[in-house]
């Protein structure tokens, strides 16, 4: 018994073991004081940042925002002991969605549901004779962009199910937001954080050296190489980049400017690297996803120009 509980108490997590990965991958750009809250939720939630469990992004001059994924919210809120179920539904124009007495009668048209207009989340709490609910409107969240263009009712439906599962347990998910959720800040558009198919990148991964960068992205010649190493001692290279990458970050630095013409602002710009899971075009190493990305802001781009404007650039390859 006595073994047994030393086990429990000298256990450690993963916030425990690799601090310092944790602190260059996820917080490079806060304050002792902010990373160490981040931390202490991290572990109070039991989470693994490694999983995209949870993390925390700052944009702009804004305070940083933790966010947690869908199955950090599912599995915090089924380990609670009252914990008695929840579920979520999708609502569309046809369907008959009305509240009578406190509870939802939700019938829906499976031959034609029209449009997808919102989504809401029931939260069962054992000793609690009423759930608590959340709806959410599809117009209020909608980006258009990534996965709310791919699969509109599962993000909607993220929302409604993570403002439900903090209204039912405030005590453990205050301060927290889910990656599908948006909001406004300070008249700011706050993109959405990572999703799960983008997100690679690993503690050790090298980054390209912003010495010379404006907003966080290269703006003049790389560094020179030296020529002459003395032997024998260690040296610390930085990592040179290849033409493709010199050739991406080149056409950002175009897009962002046209986005800016056409716009007022770079705001669209910061917006779909944020849904994609970066705060500057220099943290995209993956050639597939340097793509992908730069596709995306081409299509967003055309979609707001004038239909009498020629596209500027026109080419959807980076």
């Amino acid at each position: 018994m006595t073994d047994s509980k030393e086990k429990q108490v000298v256990k450690k997590s993963v916030w425990d073991d690799n601090m310092e990965a944790i602190r260059q991958t996820f917080g490079k750009d806060l304050t002792t004081t902010e990373f160490t809250m981040f931390v202490e939720m991290g572990k109070s939630l039991k989470l693994n940042p490694f999983n995209r469990e949870i993390w925390c992004v700052r944009y702009g001059n804004q305070p940083p925002s933790i966010f947690v994924g869908r199955d950090g919210y599912r599995k915090n809120a089924q380990a609670q002991p009252d914990y008695n179920g929840h579920i979520k539904e999708a609502i569309y124009e046809n369907d008959k969605f009305e509240i009578e007495n406190g509870r939802v009668i939700h019938k829906i048209n499976f031959k034609d549901r029209g449009r997808l207009i919102g989504a809401y989340c029931e939260v069962y709490r054992k000793g609690i004779d009423h759930p608590f609910r959340e709806s959410v409107k599809f117009s209020e969240y909608n980006t258009g962009f990534s996965n709310w263009k791919k699969m509109p009712e599962t993000m909607i439906k993220k929302v409604a199910e993570a403002q439900a599962l903090r209204m039912a347990y405030q005590s453990v998910f205050a301060g927290t937001y889910d990656e599908s959720e948006r909001w406004e800040a300070n008249g700011q558009s706050v993109p959405q954080e990572p999703q799960r198919p983008r997100t690679q990148k690993k503690p050790a991964q090298p980054t390209i050296d912003t010495s010379k960068a404006v907003d966080g992205e290269i703006t003049g010649p790389e560094p020179k190489e030296k020529t002459k190493e003395q032997p024998n001692k260690p040296t610390n290279t930085k990592p040179v980049m290849d033409k493709k990458t010199k050739d991406f970050l080149s056409a950002m630095q175009i897009i962002k400017s046209e986005i800016k013409e056409v716009t007022g602002s770079a705001e669209l710009y910061y917006s779909i690297l944020g849904l994609n899971g970066y705060e500057h075009a220099n943290q995209i190493h993956d050639k597939k996803t340097m793509e992908e990305v730069y596709k995306e802001l081409r299509q967003a781009l055309r979609d707001r120009m004038p239909k009498n404007h020629n596209n500027p650039g026109g080419d959807d390859n980076a």
